[in-house]
């Protein structure tokens, strides 16, 4: 299918000048202001309350002043204030109303309800502002499929949905007799009147190249992983938007777009970040941690494939793609405030460099935040970043760090 874009969408080429170097700052003339955050909010579970934190997942809701924490580990739902303060929960394990059985994501509306989507997107729970159960509808089932494969579908909006075909890792390596998988599609799926599933429809394609880490051990059986340096595409689902994060072509590229369920390209934006080369230290950094990972389970005596350090660390690093350049991102981040957060593979000293832009205003420079690496960020409303920080012992806590502009800001905030 081939993708409409909208004549007032420019494509805009946004040429943002980092530094020279590892570790290069931005030039003034040519990003928006700096920003930093401080320490304001942070809590952890409440298991006075029976509410536990395993694998938690953080979004605000805007309209209710509280941030949701969705825990697939505990299949609920809680609703706190900033400051920790325990609001409501739903959800419980099960497959009854306002159960779950695998939830996945969550998804906050601009009026404060929210939805959270379960499994491959086999149903999804729709709740108010205050935890008042909605309704359900129904999703994914076996009669749906794309070419062969299973489907996983995010959020239904008008009676469609988008999603992509669900590709197992051994078909996508290419050890099942077929080429490896190298292209993904965007799909749009709409249920007849009768509820019959439509045939998919490919909206875009994903380059997946470069997305999987396949080690073959000494009996031929293969180890998945991913790649630490991988440049494939990335894609985030919203209510009728599926943001696409693209890495290949120029070193330092970085192309997002937006598409929604009709098939039209809603906006289209490249930023050029400066070119990081990938060097041999990074490598072998890499490579260590992963043999020292791996080491216990596949060079013990009792492995019953055992390998040498020497030979495990030769085939994990003979699997490793390593381009001459760094991908210019690692994730995208679609927040609360209308904004995509990209972080980036640049330092500045102890902190992350993110890059920030709007998706309404593609005149706007991008900001340019700085944030502790161990920060995971899942949100931000516009004041605030939202994320987890695991403490020593790997105990989750959600942290709300306060963004702050600092013009002609000399880098030497501390992390956490």
């Amino acid at each position: 299918m081939m993708l409409k874009f909208r004549d007032a969408v420019p494509l805009l080429l946004l040429v943002v000048c980092l530094g020279c170097g590892e570790s290069g700052g931005a030039a003034d003339d040519t990003v928006g202001p700096v920003w930093v955050t401080e320490a304001e909010h942070q809590f952890g579970d409440a298991p006075e309350q029976d509410v536990f934190f395993i694998v938690p997942y953080v979004r605000s809701n805007l309209a209710r002043d509280h941030v949701l924490v969705l825990d697939g580990g505990t299949a609920t739902v809680s609703a706190w204030s900033p400051d920790g303060v325990l609001r409501f929960t739903v959800g419980g394990p099960g497959q009854g109303p306002g159960e779950f059985v695998s939830a996945q994501d969550l998804f906050v509306e601009t009026d404060g309800t929210f939805w959270v989507r379960e499994g491959t997107g086999s149903r999804f729970t729709h709740f108010a502002g205050d935890g008042a159960l909605l309704g359900t509808v129904r999703g994914v089932d076996a009669a749906l499929g794309y070419q062969g494969f299973g489907v996983i579908l995010a959020w239904p909006h008008d009676g469609g949905y988008q999603g992509f075909p669900q590709v197992s890792a051994d078909v996508e390596a290419g050890r099942v007799g077929l080429p490896p998988v190298d292209r993904q599609p965007v799909i749009r799926v709409r249920r007849s009147d009768a509820g019959q599933w439509d045939q998919p429809e490919p909206l875009l394609w994903l380059d997946v190249s470069n997305r999987m880490h396949v080690m073959e051990l000494a009996d031929g059986s293969p180890l998945f992983g991913r790649q630490w340096f991988s440049d494939a595409d990335r894609v985030l689902f919203e209510l009728d938007a599926a943001v696409v994060m693209r890495l290949k072509g120029e070193p330092g590229a970085v192309e997002l777009l937006e598409t929604n369920v009709a098939g039209d390209t809603v906006w289209h934006r490249r930023l050029r970040l400066e070119p990081r080369r990938l060097t041999a230290r990074m490598v072998e950094e890499l490579v260590d941690g992963a043999v020292e990972e791996l080491a216990p389970a596949l060079s013990s005596p009792e492995s019953p494939m055992r390998v040498s350090r020497e030979q495990l660390r030769e085939m994990y690093r003979d699997a490793l793609h390593t381009p001459e350049y760094l991908p210019a991102a690692e994730r995208h981040v679609l927040t609360a405030s209308g904004e995509v957060w990209i972080k980036t593979t640049e330092r500045s000293d102890t902190l992350r460099v993110y890059y920030v832009v709007g998706r309404d205003n593609l005149d706007e420079p991008p900001r340019r935040v700085l944030l502790p690496e161990s920060l995971m960020v899942h949100d931000a409303p516009g004041t605030h970043v939202w994320g987890i920080w695991r403490d020593s012992m790997d105990r989750p806590h959600v942290v709300g760090r306060r963004l702050v502009r600092m013009d002609g800001f000399v880098e030497e905030a501390p992390a956490r």
